[in-house]
């Protein structure tokens, strides 16, 4: 968090830098810019668990289907395919996390919480 706070400020033009009240302004958008990271990322989180249970869901219902339509013998070789339809899956959402963007994301979420927990302690010292 510090890192992105002492390099973020090069990005910011100096105009901002200069005038008295932009600490306020700076701070606000450092603030804003984590919450926005941090949003994200739950967001992208909550999209992968869904389609995890969507995935298993239609699974367990095509099985369910197929028995119905074709009998036990063909609910079990449908129920193997698609087991390992879904493991194939899995383990591609598995090796995604461990890749460079899982690294990034888990950097920026925990980069964002590191933000917003160090405004929270300035707030409150200011408070007091």
């Amino acid at each position: 968090a510090p890192y992105v706070k002492k390099h973020g400020t090069k990005l910011i033009p100096e105009a901002i830098k200069k005038d008295k009240n932009s600490k306020f302004t700076l701070d606000g958008a450092m603030v804003v810019a984590a919450s926005g990271v941090e949003g994200f990322v739950a967001v992208w989180q909550g999209l992968e668990c869904a389609a995890v249970t969507i995935a298993k869901s239609v699974a367990s219902e095509t099985v369910q289907t197929v028995k119905h339509k074709y009998g036990e013998d063909a609910k079990d070789a449908t129920d193997h395919a698609m087991s390992s339809v879904l493991n194939v899956g899995m383990t591609a959402l598995n090796i995604n996390h461990l890749g460079i963007k899982a690294v990034a994301k888990k950097t920026a979420k925990e980069t964002g919480h590191a933000i917003l927990a160090d405004y929270k302690v300035k707030e409150k010292q200011e408070k007091k």
